[in-house]
């Protein structure tokens, strides 16, 4: 019985992807003789690989937070029951312990995957930095790796500059093309739901917060109000609810129902909260950093929810650390692996190699060769005595820190560990070394154990409760983001909903559109340009064809299909896409 395929993917080929549990990432296609020197230098990270980063830098922000940790402790933790019902005797858990884990995982990661998509593809192609004084991490990003202009002092102007030339190319409105042609289902990883839905949640929030006009303020605000939320992390984590297989009196006394509940809730809770003034307190609160800067805020979350949230967090991260110590053997190694693990969620990996590396006797790590000399030869760690085999490169930046590096490890050990990043210091290295740094390895590790917990779950006793759940899970998500509530289209009307659905199953807004490649591709080039360009004015003086003439057929087929593809707001003469 397979778990689900839980990888965070972008849409290109070879797929690039994020893993939920390690928070590691894999950008595919960099090569490292041709690469590697250019990703030492601001703005010199290869320019074709933008979609990508953007997307993986997303879905790395989200779970490089409480409900990512929480997430990444659920999975863990499913891990070390299954080591502990193979290898202690009189074990104090079961396979229904490791059952409650992974159910709750695989909940919160199926109700969330189309909204993680969603909110991955709108930094591709709609977020934007504004006037507000908050700036994404992913707009940091893009500007240190790809803003030609970059300077700390214009971080800003730098990310549009790197925005604009991407989004004005051929290449983004292909892509755009072909994301709009996209199944609307929640099979595989629900691209087109999940966008849709958070593109209309920005048209629809602008009606009651004009401060959303900044596309990258509204990234930051969706990613905090629902990654950031710690009364989510008390559903996770909660000690007081089971898995209820055979139903209750009440829903909620379910694990897994709780959690769904509850994040059902916050999409109900996002539509009637959000106004400017609220979205200015959350800039304030975000710009100072506060680590509680969440409890700060009323983001719809119960005070004392978000506590316990707070507090269970802690809880778990304590026992591991406590287990770690006081036990022995595979059990403890276990337990050091998962803090080490949570310790380096905050790394997002730009670049990994598979090479061969060793370690000459003069101290130096050295791997790869063209041409017959190493790519590259750095001194290694003190104490790594000479040695030699497979081992692979990884170059590292932290968003939360504010520094790179580069790690060089064998058999999956570090034995180099190298920055140019002038707030890089000792203590830092230090701890970097102790990191599972090698992503391959870390990939390797996750399939045994995800197999072993596999293994145990599919006696039959477990394989039926763990397949209600997941039939449950399918139905839930439909519902929530393409029948019933349909949040991907939330200005059709209620009984129409089923037929739009039904129209953009196969292959999206192909034909709301009527099938017409032309007007596709017309709808795909307006989309991709209004992420930089607002007023209808500017939009036409940028394109070939004519404007006023889309927009009116986009008006006809709004009305006979109840799929809105533009909205306009007539007193600021502006467009705002829902596509």
């Amino acid at each position: 019985m397979p778990m689900s395929h839980d990888f965070h993917c972008s849409s290109g080929s070879p797929r690039s992807f994020t893993d939920p549990v390690s928070n590691f990432v894999m950008i595919s296609g960099v090569d490292l003789s041709r690469d590697l020197a250019n990703m030492f230098q601001a703005g010199k990270y290869p320019r074709e690989f933008m979609p990508d980063f953007i997307h993986e830098m997303v879905h790395h922000m989200c779970f490089d937070s409480p409900v990512g940790a929480a997430l990444g402790i659920l999975h863990m933790r499913s891990w070390h029951k299954t080591l502990r019902t193979i290898t202690e005797k009189n074990s104090t858990v079961d396979k229904y312990d490791v059952l409650e884990d992974a159910l709750r995982y695989e909940t919160a990661i199926a109700l969330m995957r189309p909204l993680a998509e969603g909110l991955a593809l709108f930094g591709e192609f709609d977020s934007f930095p504004g006037t507000s004084p908050l700036l994404s991490n992913v707009a940091m990003q893009t500007a240190v790796s790809f803003g030609e202009a970059y300077s700390e002092a214009k971080i800003d102007a730098a990310a549009r500059l790197a925005l604009q030339r991407y989004r004005l190319s051929d290449i983004a409105t292909q892509k755009k093309t072909h994301l709009l042609v996209q199944p609307f289902t929640i099979d595989g990883d629900g691209y087109l739901p999940g966008y849709l839905t958070v593109k209309n949640m920005r048209v629809f929030l602008l009606r009651k917060a004009w401060k959303l006009v900044d596309s990258d303020l509204f990234l930051s605000y969706l990613k905090a109000f629902f990654y950031d939320d710690f009364g989510l992390v008390a559903r996770l984590l909660d000690p007081d609810r089971q898995l209820q297989p055979f139903g209750s009196d009440d829903p909620e006394k379910d694990s897994c129902n709780a959690i769904a509940i509850y994040l059902q809730e916050r999409f109900q809770k996002l539509y009637n909260l959000t106004n400017d003034e609220l979205l200015e307190r959350f800039e304030r609160a975000a710009l100072a950093g506060a680590p509680d800067y969440w409890s700060q805020l009323d983001l719809g979350s119960d005070p004392e929810l978000v506590k316990k949230g707070e507090t269970l967090l802690q809880q778990a991260l304590d026992s591991a650390f406590e287990g770690q110590q006081t036990r022995g053997g595979v059990e403890a190694a276990m337990l050091r692996y998962q803090l080490q693990l949570l310790k380096q969620r905050h790394l997002f990996c730009v670049g990994s190699f598979e090479i061969p590396v060793r370690v000459n006797e003069y101290g130096r790590a050295l791997g790869g060769r063209v041409r017959e000399n190493p790519v590259f030869a750095v001194p290694a760690l003190d104490g790594v005595t000479p040695r030699a085999g497979n081992g692979s490169i990884e170059y590292f930046f932290s968003p939360r820190y504010h520094y790179s590096v580069c790690t060089i490890s064998i058999e999956g050990d570090v034995v180099a560990v190298f920055s140019l990043a002038a707030n890089f210091s000792d203590e830092i290295k230090k701890e970097v070394a102790e990191y599972e740094a090698s992503l391959s390895d870390v990939l390797r590790q996750r399939e045994r154990l995800d197999a072993a917990v596999e293994q145990l779950l599919a006696e039959p006793e477990s394989k039926i409760i763990f397949d209600h759940y997941a039939g449950q899970h399918a139905q839930m998500v439909e519902r929530l983001y393409v029948r019933d509530r349909c949040l991907a289209l939330p200005f059709t009307p209620a009984d129409k909903i089923d037929r739009c659905a039904d129209l953009m199953r196969e292959s999206g807004l192909y034909c709301i559109l009527g099938e017409d490649g032309g007007r596709l591709g017309r709808v795909a080039e307006l989309s991709v340009l209004n992420s930089i360009l607002f007023e209808k004015a500017d939009i036409a003086a940028h394109v070939s064809w004519d404007l006023p003439q889309l927009l009116s057929e986009l008006e006809e087929i709004q009305r006979k299909t109840n799929v809105p593809i533009a909205h306009e707001f007539g007193d600021r003469a502006v467009i705002f896409c829902n596509v």
